[in-house]
């Protein structure tokens, strides 16, 4: 049976506010007290937060830009451009990042004359590095709390298992980078029995230059180390400020309580789960901003590491319209002043990526 799009939508959308409301039903939390909590923030907190996702963005592009610019002249401002294309199609359609990150291969491309396989070459070394700088942040947090902070066993062994988690992709990521011929070889050795077919010659002989290019272009950027380390150093900061946002509105919210604040552990705390948050959106469900789902796991994962549900929760919204509503807003106005809507809207190019 098929269903028009916008039905899609507001099923795939429902489908996630009742998520959130079943995770909201378990968790009991009281939902007048969250209303208050979000509602007593200061707005000049809010116009702060704002300006530290504008650099997280900025940040994001710029790690980008020294990658591309490894293989083209290219210039800073086209670079957070198409990071802000990408997001924004991440944003609309979130499947693993695979349309945001097809976006910004089709941008690459039109803008820059970058062939396909130097395009996702750069997007794969930016998504290793921006791994291994979000586990290099999980890791810091991490030693930081075992060694200095009384916490529970229970507490150290979460942390523990975040730092698995994130570490697992990071390091198949790095054998990607430092070995990219072994997935090469795996990618050629399952289309090889297709090559001598009528049918699917044509296909195998594509993905076969693709790869070949694909490993050539790992290769030139990887020669390049100076600019992979200002990558890594950029993505770090962009970290930074994108911690600082669930921070702002932690700190905020306990001023509101009058609870004594520990800012030291509390930076840390969310270093340690704000990562965990890039693998649930990897995740291909499908709906639009991960509505219901992200937002479960985010305030879930605040609650297992000691904060309260009302203002996990809290954080979690306002952290959530700053990383949903306003980025969407804001990437979606150069979307629009670019000319790339119709790209998103057919997806008929990113199909052919």
């Amino acid at each position: 049976m098929h269903f028009p799009r916008y039905a899609r939508l507001i099923i795939q959308l429902a489908a996630g506010v009742t998520a959130f409301a079943l995770f909201w039903l378990v968790i009991r939390a009281n939902i007048n007290k969250v209303g208050n909590l979000v509602g007593s923030v200061n707005p000049l907190i809010l116009v702060l937060v704002l300006l530290f996702d504008v650099l997280n963005i900025i940040f994001y592009g710029t790690a980008w830009y020294f990658l591309v610019h490894t293989l083209h002249k290219v210039r800073l401002a086209k670079c957070v451009q198409g990071v802000m294309i990408s997001i924004f199609g991440d944003i609309l359609v979130p499947t693993a990042s695979v349309t945001g990150e097809a976006l910004r291969v089709t941008f690459a491309n039109r803008e820059f004359g970058l062939p396909y396989p130097e395009g996702i070459a750069t997007i794969l070394v930016h998504r290793v590095l921006n791994g291994l700088a979000s586990g290099t942040i999980l890791a810091v947090g991490a030693a930081v709390l075992v060694l200095g902070g009384d916490l529970s066993p229970r507490l150290r062994l979460y942390i523990l298992v975040l730092l698995i988690l994130v570490m697992i992709p990071s390091l198949l990521g790095i054998t990607m980078l430092f070995r990219p011929g072994i997935g090469s070889r795996i990618v050629l050795r399952l289309i090889g029995g297709f090559a001598n077919r009528p049918l699917t010659a044509g296909f195998v002989h594509r993905v076969t230059g693709g790869v070949l290019g694909f490993e050539t272009s790992m290769k030139l950027i990887r020669a390049r180390g100076q600019n992979i380390l200002f990558s890594f150093f950029f993505l770090g900061f962009q970290w930074f400020f994108q911690v600082l946002i669930p921070y702002s509105f932690l700190i905020a919210i306990s001023s509101t309580l009058q609870q004594p604040t520990n800012y030291w552990t509390f930076f840390w705390l969310i270093s340690v789960a704000f990562p965990i948050f890039g693998l649930v959106n990897l995740i291909p469900i499908g709906i639009p901003g991960m509505v219901g789902i992200l937002d479960s796991a985010m305030a879930g994962t605040f609650i297992l590491l000691g904060i309260t549900p009302e203002v996990a929760i809290a954080t979690t919204l306002l952290t959530r319209i700053v990383l949903v509503v306003f980025e969407l807003s804001v990437c979606g106005a150069v979307v629009a002043l670019s000319g790339y809507q119709s790209l998103i809207k057919t997806r008929k190019t990113v199909s052919h990526v």
